[in-house]
């Protein structure tokens, strides 16, 4: 009899499209596994993240506990939308939900504002208007569904992060590894190379590339003008745009930048384009979704994230990861000392760091193009092999 045999998965919501990517790598494992989504942006719709869609519908299901609102729904709803399901994994805002209906999940897999943000819910005056009371009561029990949840799945992000983790007190068993938040198979498939072919995206890049030496390519939401308000979300992306306007001015570098019109600093960052006079080294385009994004890194020769905070994983990199092109961005390493050899990347914080490391990539392509690779086996090895493991463990387990 198979470990996975009488095991049936819940995967509820699909922020990132991190539960769309396990879904699938589950399903390839022979586990009964099925997706519940909540009200995801457009974008975190599984649609965004595959080819042929349709391949998965069966095993995908829409819920409407957020339209029904936290305050408002029943707990015999929730546990009998979930009924026949034996391992329950989760991320957002919906272990409050759970926790409301008594639920203790197996696995908590965070995205980050299900952490930093959604539990610490405050009141703006007193007294607080009524649905305050409703949105402080779900923060109180997304907290208590993470103090509760027998697994989480995350690993060390940087130390700011982990001071506000410390504050649940969580006391069972954290797995400290990345997770599988993209499908690999996918993206490197004949159903991408289809799609590329026909993308007029692309069609456009390769037009715009053809003028200049290096093409870097920053995805990263729009995210650098006031930290205090930021945080956590800050992207730093100006240094980015400075570094290179002073190489084009400095050094006669022919260097073209992608990026889109995705964040709160979409705004500010044209008029400092503008500023900066560096309008006719920028292409454009409209936020995407990622199987829209990925045929567009492949036609980059750098990927950027961010320049403030230190991340070992996030959506950024890991795609810039599972497209074998060198990642620019942002890591303090001691943060991550307990892995023996970390994934390598061009490393730098500063306008100055920035530029030195687009220098060295236009002196050394080669090497750099050989460190994406390793840098893509280090991610496979890791966040996907390893964390797999991890979770199918559980489930074989329980």
């Amino acid at each position: 009899m198979s470990s996975f045999e009488k095991k049936k998965v819940a995967l509820i919501g699909n922020t990132n499209n991190n539960h769309f990517s396990i879904l699938r790598y589950l399903l390839d494992c022979k586990i009964d596994a099925h997706l519940f989504l909540g009200d995801e942006f457009e974008h975190f719709n599984p649609q965004s993240d595959d080819y042929v869609y349709t391949d998965f519908t069966q095993n995908i299901r829409q819920m409407d506990w957020h339209t029904i609102g936290h305050w408002e729904i029943k707990r015999k709803k929730i546990k009998s939308d979930l009924k026949g399901f034996n391992f329950i994994i989760a991320t957002d805002i919906n272990l409050a939900y759970l926790y409301k209906a008594g639920i203790t999940i197996d696995l908590f897999i965070p995205h980050g504002g299900d952490i930093f943000a959604f539990p610490f819910y405050k009141f703006k005056k007193f007294p607080p208007k009524r649905y305050e009371i409703g949105a402080w009561y779900q923060a109180f029990h997304q907290k208590k569904g993470i103090q509760s949840a027998k697994n989480i799945l995350m690993d060390y992000m940087n130390n700011e992060f982990e001071n506000v983790f410390q504050k649940f007190k969580y006391k069972n068993n954290r797995i400290k590894l990345g997770f599988p938040a993209i499908y690999a198979p996918l993206y490197e498939s004949e159903d991408m190379i289809e799609y590329s072919k026909k993308s007029i995206h692309v069609s456009t890049l390769k037009s715009f590339k053809k003028r200049f030496d290096c093409i870097i390519l920053n995805n990263s939401r729009l995210v650098w003008t006031n930290f205090e308000k930021q945080q956590f979300h800050y992207k730093a992306n100006d240094r980015l745009i400075k570094a290179m306007a002073h190489l084009i001015k400095t050094k006669n570098i022919k260097l073209g930048l992608v990026i889109f019109e995705y964040g709160d600093d979409v705004m500010a960052t044209k008029t400092l384009i503008s500023e900066l006079g560096i309008e006719e080294n920028i292409l454009w385009f409209d936020k995407m979704n990622r199987k829209e994004i990925i045929p567009l890194m492949l036609e980059s020769d750098i990927v950027s994230s961010e320049f403030e905070n230190s991340w070992i994983m996030g959506g950024v990199i890991i795609e810039s990861l599972m497209t074998k092109k060198p990642l620019l961005g942002y890591r303090n390493d001691k943060d991550y000392a307990y892995y023996e050899n970390i994934y390598p990347m061009l490393n730098a914080r500063t306008q100055e760091e920035i530029e030195e490391k687009i220098l060295y990539f236009l002196e050394n392509r080669r090497k750099c193009e050989d460190m994406a690779i390793k840098a893509n086996s280090w991610f496979k090895t890791h966040f996907i092999n390893e964390s797999l493991k991890a979770i199918t463990n559980l489930i074989a387990n329980k």
